[in-house]
């Protein structure tokens, strides 16, 4: 199986990839309509800069596979299961593979996920949900993710900030510039080379999840009307960045997911 958790190298290999202390961000999208005023001027009003290299520019010797993958939809997409057959296909073909989840992953970020995801904390404000998020995104990829990626690993990771784009910007109405600084923030030069969003109907996804065999989370706990908007939303996304973004028909079954996947992934 794919491993799941590395020990961190320490900062000098983090940041030698991923500058995690300071912002560097990447251009923002062309404008899209806001639904919500910005948030107030603070730490993450910071300035886009200059778009940086992906974690593939790093690895010359095979440009064609992609080194940082991230899979993304609404709850009950499947995504899971697919990040989890995904990273058992590139250990066969011979790739050392991490895979990994959002939030979580790290003891820190793990804390903050069940934060996060406690339905008692149903009163959580939205600034509040987005910084959490950023705040276990930032402490995966300075603990975690950075140094995988330095050390030549591919990175298979179940969300990451197209998720806060979609759920805190498009579903929550948060102003989508903000929500990009933050990510911009929380990331530094760590930014994926493939995207893939499993989209499917919210309506048959909300049914798949019922029948997992435990309670909603608070995100899931948010009703069917909000994963339609963060269905669109992730919609958006993948038709802003096709090149990065790919949309694969989650409504099938199992297999023929799979194959999608194994044939955007490998290029088959």
């Amino acid at each position: 199986m794919a491993e799941e958790i590395v020990e961190p190298t320490g900062p000098a290999v983090a940041e030698a990839l991923c500058a995690s202390g300071e912002p560097a961000g990447v251009e923002p999208l062309a404008a899209e309509p806001t639904a919500a005023e910005p948030l107030a001027a603070g730490p993450l009003a910071v300035e886009s800069l200059a778009a940086e290299p992906s974690a593939a520019a790093n690895f010359p010797e095979q440009p064609a596979m992609p080194r940082f993958i991230t899979l993304e939809g609404i709850d009950g997409c499947g995504k899971s299961t697919q990040a989890k057959l995904l990273a058992e296909d590139l250990e066969r073909a011979g790739y050392d593979v991490l895979l990994l989840r959002e939030p979580g992953g790290v003891t820190i970020s793990e804390k903050i996920r069940e934060l996060l995801l406690d339905p008692a904390h149903a009163a959580m404000s939205d600034t509040c949900e987005l910084l959490l998020y950023e705040a276990a995104r930032a402490q995966l990829v300075y603990e975690v993710v950075a140094p995988a990626l330095a050390q030549g690993r591919i990175v298979v990771c179940d969300r990451f900030y197209d998720s806060t784009t979609a759920y805190q910007g498009y579903a929550n109405g948060m102003d989508l510039g903000a929500v990009r600084r933050a990510n911009a923030l929380a990331v530094g030069a760590c930014h994926p080379d493939l995207t893939l969003v499993f989209d499917i109907d919210p309506a048959k996804a909300a049914a798949r999840a019922a029948a997992r065999d435990r309670a909603q989370d608070r995100m899931e706990a948010k009703g069917l009307a909000y994963q339609e908007r963060v269905a669109a939303g992730f919609r958006a996304i993948a038709a802003a960045e096709s090149e990065r973004v790919r949309l694969v028909d989650a409504g099938r079954g199992i297999d023929a997911i799979h194959a999608d996947v194994r044939a955007l992934v490998f290029g088959q």
